[in-house]
């Protein structure tokens, strides 16, 4: 949802919010999985603050129960329907992504991409 900056937040990638919105709006849970994993330090507090910030209420809540990352898997339509789950992570293998400007050696998903292809595939 943001550029690579780690472990700052980077900027907005935009079109994410909209995209994550209209999930919502259409029903789906939304599970933020991030490499701010520290909780100790309080990183990903910091992260789901400024998700929240960004879109504009307390769309996130914080759980760290599982206190474990989810290891992305690749972008596949099938994979979707199969199992009735989606994630969006700019290390999934062929998922729509734009470089990065400010870290060229990183991707970031492209949200307008994302938003085409789950309007038509019925996901909203």
């Amino acid at each position: 949802m943001v550029e690579h900056f780690y472990p700052e937040i980077g900027e907005y990638n935009k079109g994410a919010v909209e995209v994550i919105k209209k999930l919502k709006n259409a029903g789906h849970k939304i599970i933020l999985n991030t490499a701010r994993v520290e909780f100790e330090n309080g990183t990903f507090e910091k992260a789901v603050d400024f998700l929240n910030l960004l879109i504009g209420e307390n769309f996130f809540s914080f759980d760290n129960s599982a206190k474990s990352k989810i290891t992305p898997c690749n972008w596949d339509w099938n994979l979707f329907f199969a199992y009735n789950a989606i994630y969006i992570n700019d290390l999934s293998q062929s998922i729509p992504s734009k470089p990065n400007i400010k870290l060229p050696d990183r991707s970031m998903v492209d949200w307008v991409i994302i938003d085409q292809q789950f309007a038509k595939n019925g996901i909203y």
